[in-house]
């Protein structure tokens, strides 16, 4: 192998595993598009170059659970989530495996009735949508790059992950 060539960064990438426990690129996706929400687990897993070439198994988040304490409440999606926040006697959460919220009132959340008002969870559930689809975009881009052998791709041969993930995820919301 050259060691400039995408084949020696995919077999770096292959070292790191496939769980957010051991691969950086995973840790960050976790950790920057689920964690400001208080969307945690256990690991984000996945296999990316296996399913690039099967087509089939993707991502997703083992042990997923709703962390209201660990919310980002300076985030831009504070506003949405401030009913949620402060009422959570109310509100039964789940996260399914991608990530996805899903709101069901408590006996004291139907009391109150927040959710039979028109759309009054959606905006809670569309971060959670978007927080799942930045975080796929940015981990098939990342094996994109390394597959494009994209300058970005040296930082991640260099050891440099952290840095690599930035400019990937800068690239990302260049494009909107």
């Amino acid at each position: 192998m050259v060691p400039d060539s995408p084949e020696a960064t995919v077999a770096l990438w292959l070292a790191d595993g496939v769980t957010s426990l051991t691969h950086p690129v995973l840790a960050y996706g976790a950790r920057t598009f689920f964690g400001p929400l208080g969307i945690a687990a256990d690991w984000l897993e996945a296999e990316v170059f296996g399913d690039l070439e099967n087509g089939g198994g993707g991502w997703w988040l083992r042990g997923a659970r709703w962390q209201p304490q660990s919310f980002d409440r300076s985030a831009g999606p504070a506003a949405d989530f401030a009913y949620l926040l402060e009422h959570p006697e109310q509100f039964l959460v789940t996260v399914d495996a991608q990530g996805r919220l899903a709101l069901a009132p408590t006996a004291d959340g139907a009391a109150a009735g927040w959710l039979d008002r028109s759309e009054a969870g959606w905006p809670v559930v569309r971060h959670s949508l978007l927080a799942a689809a930045r975080t796929e975009a940015f981990i098939y881009a990342a094996a994109g790059a390394i597959l494009a052998n994209h300058p970005a791709a040296r930082l991640y041969r260099a050891g440099k992950a952290e840095q690599f993930c930035t400019a990937i995820a800068a690239k990302l919301d260049s494009m909107g």
